[in-house]
């Protein structure tokens, strides 16, 4: 497996992560709503369960991104952090760009004004309940 991960400096932030096995075709993005664990080595839980849906579908490839880019396994603490977003738009439409489908599955949690930088209308976009 192809293993791909584009950290910050200081390594607080994550904007992208990318995995690629060797069957299927074509690449699909999830988006959360921030990076925990996972890195350029290892895949955590919510890596594992986008690789099998990526796998189910049909893909060849998926990003993992998030609309707010600093590291924390707690969204609590992130939401306390001064700048959560980083660089991470720049990277975000890159990669769905370069995606087929586009899976969310932040739900509903603090996206009020982040929808409105995102601007992922022109893309195909699906929900993970």
């Amino acid at each position: 497996m192809i293993k791909e991960t584009i950290f910050s400096p200081c390594r607080e932030y994550r904007y992208t992560l990318y995995r690629e096995w060797e069957e299927g075709q074509g690449v699909c993005m999830f988006i959360g709503l921030n990076p925990s664990t996972a890195d350029e080595i290892k895949n955590d839980p919510t890596v594992i369960r986008c690789i099998n849906y990526a796998k189910r579908w049909g893909y060849q490839a998926m990003y993992m991104a998030n609309i707010f880019a600093y590291r924390a396994t707690d969204p609590n603490v992130m939401k306390e952090h001064p700048e959560p977003v980083g660089n991470n738009d720049i990277y975000l439409k890159g990669m769905a760009k370069d995606s087929s489908i586009i899976a969310l599955l932040h739900g509903g949690i603090m996206v009020h004004s982040r929808q409105e930088t995102m601007r992922l209308k022109d893309f195909y976009l699906t929900c993970i309940v």
